[in-house]
């Protein structure tokens, strides 16, 4: 009986220290950029020109600088992105084109690798040292909201634009 419970208790203690090979944890870690825009435009009766604000673009595509990927296609409407950084640079540029002008974002950050678990392993979070625009035809100012870069779903940078007329 002595031996029995020594079996049992062994076979338990082995099977609480199984390995869990499921990632239950988001470690894919995005950058989140948020739209804003105007325009002037002449009036129905072509009279005044009219202020408009809008925080939605559509027509407007984005890939990754040196890349052929598309991000997001021109045909969709949107106000965020979840753009992703490079894991092998501390640069990432990306090429936004709007009504046949393209803009190029650029970013320098500081990755850290972060241990998530063992199932999940690292995670690259990053925090933005600068953001800046090589020359701008349709973005207007960018504005940093957040440095910090991880896993939370958060937007980071701003982009204020005008739309071509």
């Amino acid at each position: 009986m002595k031996h029995f419970c020594l079996i049992i208790f062994s076979a338990l203690l082995l099977a609480s220290c199984a390995v869990d090979t499921e990632c239950r944890q988001e470690i894919k870690v995005l950058l989140g950029v948020q739209m804003a825009g105007d325009s002037l435009r002449l009036s129905a009766d072509s009279t005044t020109l009219e202020h408009t604000t809008f925080t939605s673009v559509k027509g407007m595509s984005v890939r990754g600088l040196g890349r052929d990927s598309l991000l997001q296609e021109s045909n969709l409407s949107f106000s965020s992105l979840r753009l992703p950084l490079r894991k092998d640079a501390d640069t990432t540029g990306f090429i936004l084109d709007y009504c046949s002008l393209e803009d190029t974002l650029m970013l320098r950050y500081t990755r850290q690798d972060t241990y998530v678990s063992l199932a999940c392993g690292c995670a690259m979070f990053a925090t933005l040292d600068s953001v800046w625009c090589t020359f701008p035809q349709f973005i207007d100012s960018l504005d940093v909201l957040n440095t910090a870069v991880s896993t939370a779903k958060e937007n980071h940078l701003k982009i204020y634009f005008h739309k071509p007329q």
